[in-house]
């Protein structure tokens, strides 16, 4: 009797899924993971922008150092910041930098949204060369592009030409200086009628950070 009150207790065996219920549950997951995945991907990329304006706001303020100890001139290279102005090399890397890891330090390109590198002589790298100095060899892989380097800039303003910077600095005469970029980001463009080839983070002569379109000329980006 105590035997058969003991199995009348026990719970009937849990039924396995059916396909069908199986088939439902993974087409959730799907629709979740489908709806979800675009959130994390803005998220990573919004992440990835922050840091780099964190990157471009010690830039900028290691560039206004250096003018105030140096009678207003610009370093010939941002990578000749470090060590006296930034402390560390980190800062030179945008997070979203699309350089494989096995691009040679020479090659590492800080233009991407061209193609044909047509500036190529003003980044800051590895064979790069200046007038008066070369790039600091201790700093490699720099995500940023620097348009007023020390190099031989291919292209003259109002009949200026020379250093990167002396074009620049005749070009900037009819430029607000907070609206004048000294440091550009490229890895941040976005595709779409909305977005127009933006946003690229510059740091602008005066110290401040902005958003601009590609062709900063243009105007500035607001999202």
């Amino acid at each position: 009797m105590k035997a058969a009150m003991a199995t009348s207790n026990r719970n009937p065996a849990r039924q396995p899924f059916t396909l069908i219920e199986l088939l439902v549950v993974i087409a959730i997951i799907a629709l979740l993971a489908g709806l979800l995945l675009p959130v994390f991907s803005q998220a990573k990329a919004k992440a990835r922008e922050t840091n780099c304006t964190n990157n471009l706001k010690q830039i900028a303020e290691a560039l206004v150092m250096y003018r105030d100890d140096n009678e207003d001139h610009m370093p010939p290279w941002i990578s000749t910041l470090f060590p006296y102005y930034l402390e560390t090399t980190g800062v030179y890397h945008c997070l979203a930098d699309g350089n494989s890891d096995s691009t040679p330090d020479g090659a590492w390109d800080p233009h991407p949204w061209d193609g044909s590198n047509p500036y190529e002589e003003a980044y800051d790298r590895t064979g790069s060369h200046g007038e008066t100095m070369d790039p600091n060899p201790a700093v490699q892989r720099i995500s940023y592009f620097y348009e007023f380097s020390d190099a031989t800039c291919s292209w003259e303003y109002n009949g200026v030409s020379g250093t990167w910077t002396a074009v620049k600095a005749e070009q900037m005469k009819e430029y607000d200086p907070t609206l004048f970029p000294v440091v550009r980001c490229f890895w941040h463009l976005r595709s779409g009628p909305h977005h127009n080839q933006a946003p690229v983070l510059n740091a602008a002569y005066a110290g401040n950070v902005f958003l601009s379109k590609l062709k900063w000329e243009d105007g500035v980006w607001t999202p």
